[in-house]
């Protein structure tokens, strides 16, 4: 899509505009709620009332290099996410595209680390696996509910005194 076109849009769920360069802790969080949808676009050198109000050309030579850098390097944390990256003369587009092939294997990913960790500890609960995974109580229900279906996961015994019983694939 076009930075003009987006442009004229509101902000919403794949939309953010920034005047500048968001701070490292921002751009994760931006970074993070494409993740969990299904990407989205940050214009940098846009206000929040879709005014273009440009990129200060000082501030490039000196920010960018490193926010580039930056942006590189949190994206890291999203191996879901792949980033183009559009500089034009008043403002950039950073698109994030989510990708389906690496959502399954981020999936099939956090399925094996549940199995891992159950085998290492098989009293762990749900909330240890949520601590130890970073991840939401649903996703946690959610591969556990998939790996019993898949006949790879067990549960023996009640919540509080049973164990998780590993399975071969």
């Amino acid at each position: 899509m076009k930075i003009s076109d987006l442009v004229k849009q509101k902000e919403n769920r794949q939309l953010e505009f920034k005047v500048e360069l968001p701070a490292a802790e921002k751009l994760a969080k931006t970074a993070c709620a494409f993740s969990n949808s299904q990407g989205g676009y940050l214009i940098i050198g846009v206000d929040d009332q879709n005014k273009v109000v440009g990129v200060d050309a000082d501030k490039v030579v000196e920010q960018w290099g490193t926010g580039f850098n930056k942006i590189h390097s949190i994206m890291q944390d999203y191996p879901e996410l792949a980033i183009e990256i559009d500089d034009e003369s008043s403002f950039v587009q950073v698109k994030f595209i989510k990708s389906k092939l690496t959502q399954e294997t981020a999936q099939e990913n956090t399925k094996e680390m549940v199995l891992e960790l159950l085998r290492q500890n098989p009293k762990y609960t749900k909330s240890d696996l949520m601590r130890a995974l970073a991840k939401a109580d649903g996703t946690i229900k959610e591969h556990i509910a998939n790996l019993k279906k898949e006949g790879r996961l067990k549960r023996v015994g009640g919540t509080k005194s049973g164990y998780w019983e590993v399975g071969k694939k």
